[in-house]
């Protein structure tokens, strides 16, 4: 999958927009950087300490997306279903999905 894919498919699994990125900036998180080397993405999980975990780096977009989606789908069962609900409702509403 591409990252038009991946975001869509966040959005169908409900997660808030915060707990994400798809173009490397984000407090903390998953990040999916595309990095400064054309071709190469990163992906990780980045903490409120500034701390860096399950690092991975990509030559392929489809192959970061699938890790990608992969940690950002722990963090949807983590999440509680009012949560994801309200998310589906507020990209549904938003036209976003």
């Amino acid at each position: 999958m591409n990252r038009t894919e991946l975001l869509k498919k966040i959005k169908e699994l409900g997660v808030p927009a915060s707990f994400y990125s798809l173009e490397g900036c984000l407090i903390y998180g998953t990040v999916l950087d595309p990095m400064i080397e054309p071709g190469w993405y990163r992906v990780f999980e980045h903490d409120e300490r500034g701390g860096f975990s399950k690092e991975e780096k990509f030559n392929s977009e489809e192959k970061a997306c699938d890790y990608a989606y992969k940690l950002i789908s722990i963090t949807a069962g983590m999440l509680s279903d009012d949560t994801r609900n309200k998310w589906r409702d507020k990209y549904a509403k938003e036209g976003e999905m």
